[in-house]
């Protein structure tokens, strides 16, 4: 199963796009800015 990380700072449009993706079938990580993206990206 693919994952993917969805960085967006908007709660509402993080939601939708983050059910959209789940829908899909796929794996969800979630970041609110770029530097909470790097940290997840970067363990």
């Amino acid at each position: 199963m693919s994952t993917v990380l969805v960085v967006e700072d908007s709660v509402t449009q993080r939601e939708m796009i983050t059910d959209l993706l789940r829908g899909s079938g796929l794996t969800v990580t979630v970041a609110s800015d770029g530097v909470e993206a790097l940290a997840q990206i970067e363990g």
